[in-house]
């Protein structure tokens, strides 16, 4: 029987290979998302390792941007213990977008910064300014990914102190709290 269904895979790779690979149609799992369709049905193993299933490492040679983040184990791609493919597959179709973001139900501790005070308080847009620009899937949306989490980078214009002098140098977070930024000075 092992025999057979070899014979039989063995033939359809043979017509195949005359049209749109039929044995990648019988064995792929569906169509790719559009960021990745030009590796469709040609390119398989730029992502998958034969019999392997999907390295991480494969992921992040074309993912650049966040590479850094992993390898230092900062930020929700590098505090996470899962491979990438628990969260991005993308054979689910042209249209599918495997980066959405449910503002109402992310846990944003996983990223290493616990919304408090505040900060729990206002939208995610307040701090997520950037938009997805250039990506294929919702290019106008918000763009969740690489966000810093020093008070510069979102209370510069707050500062009476100007970020100049000793408090250059000093975390905000020493001299003020996450309640109010005036009023919890410690």
């Amino acid at each position: 029987m092992k025999s057979l269904i070899i014979i039989i895979l063995f033939g359809l790779s043979l017509v195949a290979s005359a049209q749109e690979g039929l044995l990648n149609k019988l064995l792929a799992p569906g169509p790719l998302m559009d960021g990745h369709s030009k590796l469709e049905a040609k390119d398989c193993l730029k992502c998958h390792n034969v019999g392997k299933g999907i390295d991480n490492g494969k992921c992040l040679d074309c993912h650049k941007e966040i590479k850094p983040f992993v390898l230092s184990k900062k930020g929700f791609h590098g505090l996470t213990l899962q491979n990438c493919i628990a969260c991005h597959s993308d054979h689910k179709g042209k249209d599918y977008d495997a980066v959405a973001v449910d503002e109402k139900t992310f846990d944003h501790k996983k990223t290493g910064y616990i919304l408090a005070g505040k900060h729990a308080q206002i939208s995610c847009n307040k701090c997520h300014t950037a938009t997805r620009k250039g990506k294929y899937v919702r290019p106008n949306d918000t763009r969740y990914f690489s966000n810093s989490n020093s008070c510069v980078s979102c209370h510069k214009k707050d500062d009476v102190h100007f970020y100049t002098g000793e408090y250059a140098k000093k975390d905000c977070g020493s001299c003020h709290g996450l309640t109010t930024w005036k009023k919890d000075v410690k």
